[in-house]
């Protein structure tokens, strides 16, 4: 049987669908250095406002500062200056969404 990523869904906890949502997002409209949002692209912070409808910039930032591991740098810093394509974003939200719902 074919594996299907959206499978993984129904494992993730709430903290892993709204990541695994942003990163969704993030494939189907692009990637943005610099802003939230720049002609449809997103940068991580924006692809989790958009993807997740209710969701607060407060609760986006807090959401990612309890997620995303990297030594120093915040995710803003690490989405506009060390991130290097939308692929590498994509699969950080990933990452994160796992990591969110232990199944890393």
């Amino acid at each position: 049987m074919l594996y299907d990523q959206k499978w993984d869904l129904n494992l993730l906890s709430a903290d892993g669908r709204k990541l695994w949502k942003a990163a969704d997002y993030m494939e189907e409209h692009g990637w943005a250095r610099g802003q939230y949002k720049s002609r449809g692209a997103v940068c991580l912070i924006g692809a989790i406002l958009m993807a997740n409808y209710r969701i607060s910039n407060m609760e986006a930032h807090d959401l990612t500062a309890r997620h995303f591991s990297s030594c120093n740098e915040s995710v803003v810093y690490w989405n506009d200056n060390i991130a290097k394509d939308k692929e590498q974003v994509v699969a950080k939200l990933r990452e994160m969404a796992r990591k969110a719902s232990n199944l890393d």
